[in-house]
């Protein structure tokens, strides 16, 4: 069964939205490494831009053949809608990329990772508001 997920790509000025179909669970061999696939496609840290690194993660995770990966407009508050399982907010910060996880079946916020310039992954207790 597919894990859907919405990857949203966020800077100052704009937010690109990214729908994939499989392995959206919050894990380093899920949707952590796909974020992080997207680093060699993407401007050099700590350079980050909504629009390159939305278009850096498809390049890094799109398969032959097409399907699994899409820009999308959908809306992210109906997720539920769509099958989609979480929503990953992905902002660039100083010489790392962070991540907000959004489960949304159970409406939990889960902690922020964080990803650095050499693609580790370091996960990170914070509370939201």
């Amino acid at each position: 069964m597919a894990t859907r997920a919405l990857y949203v790509f966020k800077d100052a000025l704009d937010t690109f939205i990214v729908y994939k179909h499989w392995d959206g669970y919050p894990e380093t061999n899920g949707a952590y490494g796909f974020i992080s696939e997207a680093i060699p496609y993407a401007w050099e840290l700590p350079r980050f831009e909504a629009a390159d690194f939305a278009t850096a993660f498809i390049a890094g995770n799109k398969n032959k053949g097409g399907g699994d990966i899409y820009m999308t407009n959908g809306d992210t508050t109906n997720g539920d809608a769509m099958g989609i399982e979480y929503i990953y907010t992905v902002t660039g910060e100083k010489d790392s990329i962070r991540i907000k996880t959004k489960h949304l079946w159970d409406d939990t916020d889960m902690p922020d990772v964080i990803i650095t310039k050499d693609q580790s992954i370091i996960f990170e207790e914070v509370e939201h508001e």
